[in-house]
């Protein structure tokens, strides 16, 4: 049998060779993944992929984070997860246990007053108010 040519599949923005003999649905997939990225493209930035929902952009130092309104998802980019981590992993890191030398309970001594609420981790700050 001779040789066939290779034909060409375009999509939207993507031109890939595609041997008839020998694809095995990669020039599908590849067109699929371009479908995707148009879509993407489209779709804007502060619409909730979710719901379809409104989302605000809160930014804590360099990091946006979007937050829908509606379904209360939260998306970032995986850089901007990074950084969240790095910033949870720092801020562990300076957090020491509240330990202090207690005195000896006596009758005279008045209750303790009430400890504030400790936030357990950075990412909690993040949802507060």
């Amino acid at each position: 049998m001779p040789p066939q040519p290779l034909r060409s599949v375009s999509s939207i923005a993507v031109m890939t060779p595609a041997c008839p003999r020998h694809d095995r649905g990669t020039s599908v997939r590849v067109l699929r993944r371009a479908r995707i990225e148009e879509y993407l493209r489209g779709v804007d930035e502060l619409t909730c992929p979710q719901c379809q929902g409104t989302m605000a952009v809160r930014t804590f130092g360099h990091v946006s984070v979007r937050r829908c309104a509606d379904c209360s998802g939260v998306f970032l980019s995986r850089a901007d997860l990074g950084a969240l981590i790095e910033a949870e992993t720092d801020w562990h890191a300076f957090q020491s246990p509240n330990t202090a030398t207690l005195p000896r309970i006596t009758s005279d001594m008045d209750t303790p007053p009430v400890a504030p609420e400790r936030t357990r981790a950075f990412v909690e700050t993040l949802f507060k108010g």
